[in-house]
Protein backbone atom coordinates (compact mmCIF):
# COMPACT_ATOMS: atom_id res chain seq x y z
CA UNK A 1 0.00 0.00 0.00
CA UNK A 2 1.69 3.61 -0.87
CA UNK A 3 2.15 5.96 2.04
CA UNK A 4 -0.47 8.37 2.17
CA UNK A 5 0.54 12.01 1.14
CA UNK A 6 -2.85 13.15 2.66
CA UNK A 7 -1.66 13.06 5.85
CA UNK A 8 1.20 15.72 5.73
CA UNK A 9 -0.96 17.83 3.57
CA UNK A 10 -3.59 17.83 6.19
CA UNK A 11 -4.72 20.83 8.51
CA UNK A 12 -4.20 20.69 11.95
CA UNK A 13 -7.85 19.57 12.38
CA UNK A 14 -7.95 16.98 9.98
CA UNK A 15 -8.93 18.56 6.71
CA UNK A 16 -7.66 17.52 3.40
CA UNK A 17 -10.48 19.14 1.41
CA UNK A 18 -10.00 22.17 -0.91
CA UNK A 19 -13.05 23.56 -0.91
CA UNK A 20 -13.36 25.06 -4.90
CA UNK A 21 -15.78 27.85 -6.41
CA UNK A 22 -16.37 26.04 -9.51
CA UNK A 23 -19.31 24.59 -12.16
CA UNK A 24 -21.22 21.23 -12.04
CA UNK A 25 -21.08 18.21 -14.02
CA UNK A 26 -23.55 15.24 -14.58
CA UNK A 27 -22.96 11.83 -13.08
CA UNK A 28 -24.70 8.50 -14.79
CA UNK A 29 -24.94 5.25 -13.27
CA UNK A 30 -22.25 2.60 -14.61
CA UNK A 31 -21.67 -0.87 -14.24
CA UNK A 32 -18.36 -3.13 -15.12
CA UNK A 33 -17.93 -5.42 -17.69
CA UNK A 34 -15.45 -7.18 -18.02
CA UNK A 35 -11.99 -4.80 -17.43
CA UNK A 36 -14.52 -1.66 -17.99
CA UNK A 37 -16.05 0.30 -16.19
CA UNK A 38 -19.28 1.32 -18.83
CA UNK A 39 -21.68 4.45 -18.08
CA UNK A 40 -25.31 3.08 -18.27
CA UNK A 41 -26.98 4.72 -20.95
CA UNK A 42 -30.43 2.74 -20.34
CA UNK A 43 -31.95 4.91 -17.38
CA UNK A 44 -34.17 7.89 -17.54
CA UNK A 45 -33.07 11.81 -16.75
CA UNK A 46 -33.76 11.02 -13.05
CA UNK A 47 -30.62 8.46 -12.68
CA UNK A 48 -28.39 11.20 -13.61
CA UNK A 49 -27.04 13.48 -10.89
CA UNK A 50 -25.11 17.01 -11.02
CA UNK A 51 -22.21 17.33 -8.22
CA UNK A 52 -19.63 19.60 -7.71
CA UNK A 53 -16.17 18.95 -6.09
CA UNK A 54 -16.18 18.51 -2.47
CA UNK A 55 -14.77 17.69 0.86
CA UNK A 56 -14.14 13.66 -0.16
CA UNK A 57 -13.23 13.68 -3.93
CA UNK A 58 -9.40 13.62 -3.82
CA UNK A 59 -9.25 11.49 -0.49
CA UNK A 60 -11.75 8.86 -2.31
CA UNK A 61 -9.78 8.95 -5.85
CA UNK A 62 -6.20 8.38 -3.57
CA UNK A 63 -7.24 4.82 -2.42
CA UNK A 64 -8.10 3.41 -5.23
CA UNK A 65 -4.58 3.10 -5.92
CA UNK A 66 -4.98 -1.03 -5.03
CA UNK A 67 -8.71 -0.86 -5.35
CA UNK A 68 -10.73 -3.49 -6.50
CA UNK A 69 -12.90 -3.42 -9.19
CA UNK A 70 -16.29 -2.72 -7.02
CA UNK A 71 -14.50 -0.05 -5.24
CA UNK A 72 -13.67 2.17 -8.52
CA UNK A 73 -17.14 1.74 -9.63
CA UNK A 74 -18.25 3.10 -6.25
CA UNK A 75 -16.39 6.10 -7.24
CA UNK A 76 -17.33 6.15 -10.72
CA UNK A 77 -21.04 6.19 -9.47
CA UNK A 78 -20.18 8.85 -6.60
CA UNK A 79 -17.57 11.10 -8.98
CA UNK A 80 -18.69 10.07 -12.53
CA UNK A 81 -16.52 8.60 -15.35
CA UNK A 82 -13.08 10.32 -15.85
CA UNK A 83 -13.67 9.59 -19.92
CA UNK A 84 -9.97 8.27 -20.68
CA UNK A 85 -10.66 8.04 -24.28
CA UNK A 86 -11.82 11.11 -24.94
CA UNK A 87 -9.36 13.54 -22.71
CA UNK A 88 -6.65 11.55 -24.52
CA UNK A 89 -8.73 12.39 -28.04
CA UNK A 90 -9.16 15.68 -26.93
CA UNK A 91 -5.61 16.47 -26.17
CA UNK A 92 -4.14 14.83 -29.58
CA UNK A 93 -3.84 17.14 -32.06
CA UNK A 94 -6.44 19.18 -33.81
CA UNK A 95 -6.93 18.61 -37.16
CA UNK A 96 -4.88 15.03 -37.65
CA UNK A 97 -7.57 12.03 -38.76
CA UNK A 98 -7.28 8.81 -39.25
CA UNK A 99 -4.74 6.11 -37.79
CA UNK A 100 -2.30 9.20 -36.86
CA UNK A 101 -4.69 10.51 -34.88
CA UNK A 102 -5.00 7.07 -33.48
CA UNK A 103 -1.80 6.86 -32.36
CA UNK A 104 -1.26 9.98 -30.73
CA UNK A 105 -3.82 9.04 -28.63
CA UNK A 106 -2.03 5.97 -27.96
CA UNK A 107 1.04 7.26 -27.40
CA UNK A 108 0.33 9.63 -25.41
CA UNK A 109 -1.88 7.50 -23.22
CA UNK A 110 1.25 5.27 -22.50
CA UNK A 111 3.70 8.51 -22.03
CA UNK A 112 1.15 10.00 -19.37
CA UNK A 113 -0.15 6.71 -17.46
CA UNK A 114 1.17 3.73 -19.25
CA UNK A 115 -2.08 2.74 -19.92
CA UNK A 116 -3.49 1.37 -22.99
CA UNK A 117 -6.40 3.51 -24.96
CA UNK A 118 -8.96 1.04 -27.14
CA UNK A 119 -10.86 2.41 -29.88
CA UNK A 120 -13.82 1.39 -27.62
CA UNK A 121 -13.01 3.58 -24.83
CA UNK A 122 -12.77 6.72 -27.08
CA UNK A 123 -16.10 5.46 -29.14
CA UNK A 124 -18.47 4.73 -25.93
CA UNK A 125 -18.45 5.99 -22.48
CA UNK A 126 -16.09 3.46 -20.97
CA UNK A 127 -12.45 3.38 -19.10
CA UNK A 128 -10.61 0.54 -18.38
CA UNK A 129 -10.54 -0.15 -14.64
CA UNK A 130 -6.81 -0.14 -14.56
CA UNK A 131 -6.69 3.23 -15.86
CA UNK A 132 -8.13 4.48 -12.56
CA UNK A 133 -5.51 2.71 -10.04
CA UNK A 134 -2.70 4.03 -12.42
CA UNK A 135 -3.57 7.43 -12.52
CA UNK A 136 -3.89 7.26 -8.88
CA UNK A 137 -0.56 5.93 -7.91
CA UNK A 138 0.51 8.60 -10.09
CA UNK A 139 -1.21 11.37 -8.58
CA UNK A 140 0.30 9.43 -4.92
CA UNK A 141 3.95 10.13 -6.20
CA UNK A 142 2.86 13.50 -7.31
CA UNK A 143 2.05 14.64 -3.79
CA UNK A 144 4.83 12.58 -2.15
CA UNK A 145 7.60 14.15 -4.51
CA UNK A 146 6.32 17.58 -3.59
CA UNK A 147 6.05 16.82 0.09
CA UNK A 148 9.89 15.51 -0.27
CA UNK A 149 10.26 19.05 -1.75
CA UNK A 150 9.01 21.00 1.16
CA UNK A 151 10.35 19.15 3.89
CA UNK A 152 14.03 18.66 2.76
CA UNK A 153 14.71 21.66 0.82
CA UNK A 154 17.94 22.38 2.50
CA UNK A 155 19.68 19.40 1.88
CA UNK A 156 21.49 19.89 -2.04
CA UNK A 157 23.27 16.65 -2.09
CA UNK A 158 20.41 14.36 -1.80
CA UNK A 159 18.60 16.33 -4.57
CA UNK A 160 21.66 16.59 -7.10
CA UNK A 161 21.89 12.81 -6.59
CA UNK A 162 18.37 11.99 -7.67
CA UNK A 163 18.74 14.80 -10.04
CA UNK A 164 21.76 15.17 -11.23
CA UNK A 165 23.29 17.67 -13.86
CA UNK A 166 22.67 15.86 -17.46
CA UNK A 167 23.52 18.94 -19.87
CA UNK A 168 24.35 22.60 -19.92
CA UNK A 169 21.60 25.40 -18.87
CA UNK A 170 19.26 22.88 -17.95
CA UNK A 171 17.89 22.50 -14.14
CA UNK A 172 18.77 19.86 -11.93
CA UNK A 173 18.72 18.89 -7.77
CA UNK A 174 15.96 20.44 -6.04
CA UNK A 175 15.18 22.77 -8.75
CA UNK A 176 15.07 19.93 -11.53
CA UNK A 177 12.54 18.16 -9.02
CA UNK A 178 9.91 21.92 -8.83
CA UNK A 179 9.79 21.46 -12.09
CA UNK A 180 8.92 17.75 -12.85
CA UNK A 181 6.29 18.93 -10.19
CA UNK A 182 5.23 22.33 -11.99
CA UNK A 183 4.95 20.15 -15.69
CA UNK A 184 3.23 16.90 -14.53
CA UNK A 185 0.64 19.10 -12.22
CA UNK A 186 -0.18 21.62 -15.18
CA UNK A 187 -0.10 18.52 -17.81
CA UNK A 188 -2.80 17.29 -15.11
CA UNK A 189 -4.95 20.40 -15.25
CA UNK A 190 -4.57 20.57 -19.20
CA UNK A 191 -5.77 17.14 -19.48
CA UNK A 192 -8.62 17.88 -17.25
CA UNK A 193 -9.42 21.00 -19.14
CA UNK A 194 -9.54 23.57 -16.02
CA UNK A 195 -10.37 26.60 -17.55
CA UNK A 196 -11.46 30.05 -15.35
CA UNK A 197 -15.57 30.89 -16.83
CA UNK A 198 -18.14 32.74 -16.25
CA UNK A 199 -21.14 31.78 -14.16
CA UNK A 200 -24.32 33.62 -12.96
CA UNK A 201 -25.31 34.11 -9.18
CA UNK A 202 -28.97 34.20 -9.26
CA UNK A 203 -29.29 34.38 -5.56
CA UNK A 204 -26.63 37.48 -5.48
CA UNK A 205 -27.87 39.03 -8.88
CA UNK A 206 -24.34 38.95 -10.43
CA UNK A 207 -22.16 37.85 -12.43
CA UNK A 208 -18.79 35.55 -10.98
CA UNK A 209 -15.76 34.06 -11.93
CA UNK A 210 -15.59 29.94 -11.56
CA UNK A 211 -13.36 27.30 -12.28
CA UNK A 212 -14.81 25.42 -15.41
CA UNK A 213 -13.91 21.93 -16.12
CA UNK A 214 -14.06 20.40 -19.87
CA UNK A 215 -13.58 16.90 -18.13
CA UNK A 216 -15.31 17.29 -14.93
CA UNK A 217 -13.91 14.21 -12.64
CA UNK A 218 -10.30 14.74 -14.02
CA UNK A 219 -10.20 18.36 -13.50
CA UNK A 220 -11.55 18.57 -9.89
CA UNK A 221 -9.02 16.15 -9.32
CA UNK A 222 -6.31 18.02 -11.11
CA UNK A 223 -7.84 21.31 -9.34
CA UNK A 224 -7.58 19.66 -5.58
CA UNK A 225 -4.11 18.05 -6.26
CA UNK A 226 -2.93 22.02 -7.23
CA UNK A 227 -4.36 23.63 -4.49
CA UNK A 228 -2.73 20.98 -2.51
CA UNK A 229 0.49 21.21 -3.64
CA UNK A 230 0.23 25.15 -3.04
CA UNK A 231 -0.44 24.51 0.25
CA UNK A 232 -3.51 26.57 0.19
CA UNK A 233 -6.45 25.85 1.83
CA UNK A 234 -9.30 27.26 -1.29
CA UNK A 235 -10.52 28.23 -4.05
CA UNK A 236 -13.29 31.20 -4.12
CA UNK A 237 -15.28 33.49 -6.08
CA UNK A 238 -15.03 36.74 -4.52
CA UNK A 239 -19.26 37.74 -3.57
CA UNK A 240 -17.76 41.63 -4.15
CA UNK A 241 -15.99 41.40 -7.55
CA UNK A 242 -17.01 37.93 -8.46
CA UNK A 243 -13.01 37.55 -9.32
CA UNK A 244 -11.39 34.08 -7.85
CA UNK A 245 -9.25 34.59 -4.96
CA UNK A 246 -7.53 31.76 -2.54
CA UNK A 247 -7.75 31.36 1.23
CA UNK A 248 -5.28 29.68 3.30
CA UNK A 249 -5.97 27.66 6.16
CA UNK A 250 -4.11 30.31 8.54
CA UNK A 251 -5.78 33.55 7.08
CA UNK A 252 -9.33 33.59 8.52
CA UNK A 253 -11.95 31.17 8.95
CA UNK A 254 -13.88 29.05 6.25
CA UNK A 255 -17.06 30.80 5.11
CA UNK A 256 -20.37 29.26 5.67
CA UNK A 257 -22.55 27.22 2.70
CA UNK A 258 -24.52 30.52 1.15
CA UNK A 259 -22.24 32.84 3.40
CA UNK A 260 -20.65 35.79 1.73
CA UNK A 261 -16.93 35.65 1.81
CA UNK A 262 -14.66 38.25 0.18
CA UNK A 263 -11.00 38.78 -1.04
CA UNK A 264 -8.31 40.95 0.42
CA UNK A 265 -9.06 43.92 -1.49
CA UNK A 266 -13.22 44.10 -1.19
CA UNK A 267 -12.31 43.51 2.55
CA UNK A 268 -10.30 46.65 2.80
CA UNK A 269 -12.70 48.47 0.36
CA UNK A 270 -15.29 47.96 3.03
CA UNK A 271 -17.61 46.02 1.06
CA UNK A 272 -18.90 43.44 3.04
CA UNK A 273 -20.44 45.68 5.28
CA UNK A 274 -22.17 47.16 2.11
CA UNK A 275 -23.12 44.20 0.95
CA UNK A 276 -24.55 43.13 4.41
CA UNK A 277 -27.08 46.57 4.69
CA UNK A 278 -27.72 45.87 1.51
CA UNK A 279 -28.99 42.61 2.06
CA UNK A 280 -30.54 43.55 5.35
CA UNK A 281 -32.78 46.52 3.57
CA UNK A 282 -33.86 43.41 0.68
CA UNK A 283 -34.85 41.10 3.21
CA UNK A 284 -36.75 44.00 5.05
CA UNK A 285 -38.80 44.70 1.62
CA UNK A 286 -39.29 41.31 1.26
CA UNK A 287 -40.69 40.24 4.60
CA UNK A 288 -43.24 43.35 4.28
CA UNK A 289 -44.07 42.37 0.47
CA UNK A 290 -44.62 38.90 1.68
CA UNK A 291 -47.13 40.08 4.91
CA UNK A 292 -48.80 41.98 2.54
CA UNK A 293 -49.09 38.93 0.18
CA UNK A 294 -50.90 37.32 3.63
CA UNK A 295 -47.61 35.12 4.55
CA UNK A 296 -47.95 34.27 8.18
CA UNK A 297 -44.80 35.23 10.24
CA UNK A 298 -43.56 32.10 10.55
CA UNK A 299 -43.76 30.98 7.01
CA UNK A 300 -41.75 34.68 6.00
CA UNK A 301 -38.98 34.13 8.81
CA UNK A 302 -38.62 30.48 7.88
CA UNK A 303 -38.30 31.62 3.90
CA UNK A 304 -35.80 34.36 4.68
CA UNK A 305 -33.71 32.40 6.96
CA UNK A 306 -34.06 35.03 9.91
CA UNK A 307 -35.85 34.71 13.31
CA UNK A 308 -39.70 35.63 13.62
CA UNK A 309 -39.06 38.44 15.91
CA UNK A 310 -37.37 39.92 12.98
CA UNK A 311 -40.04 39.83 10.71
CA UNK A 312 -42.59 41.19 13.22
CA UNK A 313 -40.29 44.24 14.20
CA UNK A 314 -39.80 44.87 10.19
CA UNK A 315 -43.61 44.63 10.04
CA UNK A 316 -44.29 46.91 12.60
CA UNK A 317 -42.01 49.18 11.40
CA UNK A 318 -43.84 49.58 8.53
CA UNK A 319 -47.32 50.31 9.80
CA UNK A 320 -45.76 52.82 11.88
CA UNK A 321 -44.07 54.76 9.20
CA UNK A 322 -40.59 54.65 10.95
CA UNK A 323 -37.80 54.09 9.46
CA UNK A 324 -34.81 51.72 10.36
CA UNK A 325 -31.37 51.90 9.06
CA UNK A 326 -28.44 49.82 9.51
Amino acid sequence: MLKDPLALFAHDDGRVDRPVSATEWWVSPAYVEGDDVVVDLSGDESSVKAVHPSSKLLDNFLKLSDAPASRILRFVNTWGLIGFGRVFQDFAMHGIGGETARQTIIQTAKAFLGIVIENRHIEKQRDPIEAYRTLAKYVHALLGLAIEVENNAADAQIWQAKYPVTFPNVSYGRDAACDEIQMKVNRLLQFGGVALTLDRAYEENRWRTVVGFNHGTLGAIAIQVVLMVARTDSLYSCSGCGSPYIRTHTHQRRPKAFEGNYCSECNRSGRPVIDAKRRYRDKMREARRLSAAGFSISLIAEQLDTESENVKRWIKEKASGKKKTR
